[in-house]
C-alpha cells in the first residue's frame, strides 16, 4: 500500500489550502462570521434595553391613562344618573363668562316650549349652582 502522500486527492486538498485565494477568503469568511456575533450581540443588548426601558417609563404611564379615563366615565355615568349636566358642560361652566349660557338658550329656544325668561332664569340657576360645586 502506498503512504498517505501518494494519495491524489490529498495532493489536491493540500494544494488548494495551502493557496494564497482559499487563505483570503477563509480569513474574509472568519472575519464575517466575528462581525456578524457582535452585531447580534450588540443587537440583543440594544433590545433589552428598550424593552426594559419601555416597561419602566411608558407601561405605567399607559396604566395611569386608563384609570383617568376609567374616573372620568364613572364620573360622567353618576352624573347621567342624579341628572346633572355632562361632566363637560360642567367644566365649561366653572369660572366661564355668559357665552356658554347664551348657547344653552338657544338651543332650549329650539326643544322646549318655555318663554325665553323662564329659560334664562332656569340656565343661570343651573350656572349658579355648578360654580359653587
Amino acid at each position: 500500500m502506498a503512504g498517505s502522500g501518494d494519495n491524489p486527492l490529498a495532493k489536491i486538498g493540500n494544494t488548494v489550502t495551502q493557496s494564497p485565494l482559499f487563505q483570503k477568503s477563509k480569513r474574509a469568511l472568519s472575519n464575517t462570521a466575528r462581525f456578524s456575533q457582535k452585531l447580534l450581540w450588540s443587537t440583543g443588548k440594544a433590545a433589552w434595553i428598550a424593552g426594559t426601558s419601555f416597561l419602566v417609563f411608558v407601561v405605567p404611564l399607559i396604566i395611569e391613562m386608563d384609570r383617568e379615563q376609567q374616573m372620568v366615565d364613572l364620573e360622567s355615568q353618576s352624573a347621567g344618573l342624579l341628572g346633572a349636566p355632562p361632566v363637560g358642560l360642567v367644566g365649561m361652566l366653572r369660572g366661564a363668562s355668559n357665552a356658554p349660557l347664551l348657547k344653552d338658550l338657544s338651543f332650549y329656544r329650539r326643544h322646549c316650549q318655555e318663554d325665553d325668561h323662564a329659560i334664562q332664569e332656569r340656565i343661570e340657576a343651573e350656572a349658579l349652582d355648578l360654580r359653587f360645586c
